[in-house]
C-alpha cells in the first residue's frame, strides 16, 4: 500500500527502482546469514569425497578444520554476486507480471490465485535467466576443497577470471548455463509456491485473522516468508539436487566429478 501511495507521488519507475534495492539487500543478507549451511548442502548434493553425509554441525567442523572459518563461506562472492541482482529482479517484476496475470485471468481485479502463482512463477523464471551463470561459478567453486595435502583449485582467480575461464575452456555459452533446464523446471513451482504461499497468508491474516488492511508486522512476514520458503524449496527439492550435480559436471576437485545426465528426468 505503502508503495503504490509513493508510486502515484513519485512515479511508477522510482518505486521499481526501490523495490529493485530493497529486493536485492534482503537476498544479500539472507544469504550471507545461510552460507556455511548453503555450502553444506552443495557439498552433500554432490557426494563430496572430503565431507561425507555425518551431519550438518559435524560437518561445519570438519570444514573449520581443513580449511578455517573462511571455508565456510567458500563461493559466497559469486553467491552475492548473483543474489542482489536475482532477488532485485525478482522483486521489481513481480508486481509486473502480477497486474499482467490479473488482467488476462481475473478482469474484474479480484485477488487471483492463479495470478499470483503464474506472477511468481515468472518473475522466478526471469531471474534465473539474467543470473544463472553466477550460480554455476558459485555451485564449482563450493565444491573444491582446500587441503593440507596441497590440492589445487581448478579456479584460483576472481569471479570474473573464473567465468572468462569457464567460457574459454569449457564450451562457451553452453558451459555458463549448464543444468539449466531443471533449475528453469524447478523455479516454476518453487517461485510460483512460495509467492502464491507468502500471498495467501498474507490474505489471510488481513481479511480473516486481523480484518485489518495495514501490513503485518515484520515478525509475521517472516514467518509467512520462511513457511512460504519451506513449502517451495520442499516441494522441487529433487530438481536442485539435479541442477547442482549437472553444473559440477566434468569439475576436477579431489576426483573427477561425473554426473553425464541426458536430462533432467534422467538425472532425478
Amino acid at each position: 500500500k505503502k508503495m503504490e501511495k509513493e508510486g502515484k507521488k513519485d512515479g511508477v519507475g522510482l518505486v521499481t527502482i526501490k523495490k529493485f534495492i530493497c529486493g536485492g539487500v534482503a537476498g544479500c543478507v539472507a544469504k550471507s546469514t545461510i552460507a556455511p549451511l548453503e555450502r553444506v548442502k552443495i557439498l552433500y548434493q554432490v557426494a563430496s569425497v572430503e565431507y561425507p553425509f555425518t551431519g550438518v554441525l559435524n560437518t561445519v567442523k570438519l570444514i573449520m578444520k581443513k580449511e578455517g572459518f573462511s571455508g565456510l563461506y567458500k563461493g559466497n562472492v559469486s553467491s552475492l554476486a548473483r543474489i542482489f541482482p536475482y532477488a532485485a529482479v525478482q522483486f521489481a517484476t513481480f508486481d509486473k507480471y502480477k497486474h499482467f496475470y490479473t488482467y488476462l485471468l481475473a478482469p474484474d481485479q479480484s485477488i487471483s490465485i492463479i495470478a499470483n502463482f503464474f506472477a511468481g512463477a515468472s518473475a522466478g523464471a526471469t531471474s534465473v535467466l539474467c543470473t544463472y551463470p553466477l550460480d554455476v561459478t558459485r555451485a564449482r567453486v563450493a565444491v573444491q576443497v582446500r587441503n593440507p595435502d596441497g590440492f589445487q583449485s581448478q579456479y584460483r582467480g576472481g569471479l570474473f577470471a573464473t567465468l572468462i575461464d569457464m567460457y574459454r575452456k569449457e564450451g562457451g555459452i553452453k558451459a555458463l548455463y549448464r543444468g539449466i533446464g531443471p533449475t528453469m523446471i524447478g523455479i516454476l513451482p518453487y517461485a510460483g509456491t512460495n509467492f502464491l504461499t507468502y500471498d495467501s497468508l498474507k490474505w489471510w491474516y488481513q481479511n480473516r485473522l486481523t480484518l485489518s488492511k495495514s501490513d503485518p508486522p515484520v515478525y509475521v512476514k517472516l514467518m509467512f516468508g520462511a513457511l512460504a520458503g519451506a513449502v517451495g524449496q520442499t516441494l522441487t527439492y529433487p530438481f536442485d539436487v539435479v541442477r547442482r550435480r549437472m553444473q559440477i559436471d566434468g569439475l576436477k576437485g579431489e576426483k573427477l566429478y561425473s554426473y553425464p545426465y541426458k536430462s533432467t528426468f534422467d538425472g532425478i
